[in-house]
């Protein structure tokens, strides 16, 4: 099976709307669409798909490493990377910074409370 790529994400990952896509969002007067109110289907396509790629670009320039200039150019791979990270984003949740202290059962711990006076 042949896997196209579909105008509407070529359009969106494109430097030049990547562009205009981060200059409305810094720039209220700035619009990217004319009429805001009453948007096409293809129109919502076109915004979903201009923000996911904005959203990977960011995480590539945060030093994601399993996003590439490469990567970003092949929808099968931009879905595969997209597919993966929501299965395992409960993974980022869980990692904690405090090491795991174990406790030994015999001893006990301290609880410094303040005193009455």
């Amino acid at each position: 099976m042949l896997y196209n790529n579909n105008p509407l994400r070529t359009l969106a990952r494109s430097i030049e709307w990547q562009i205009r896509y981060r200059n409305a969002k810094e720039i209220p007067s700035f619009k990217l669409i004319r009429d805001e109110e009453d948007l096409s289907i293809i129109q919502i396509n076109f915004l979903q798909w201009l923000s996911t790629y904005n959203y990977l670009r960011e995480q590539m320039l945060n030093g994601d490493y399993l996003l590439s200039e490469e990567i970003l150019a092949d929808d099968m791979r931009v879905d595969a990377y997209l597919r993966y990270k929501e299965i395992h984003k409960n993974d980022d949740k869980n990692k904690t910074d405090k090491p795991e202290t174990t406790r030994h059962p015999t001893i006990p711990s301290l609880i410094f409370r303040p005193r009455k006076h």
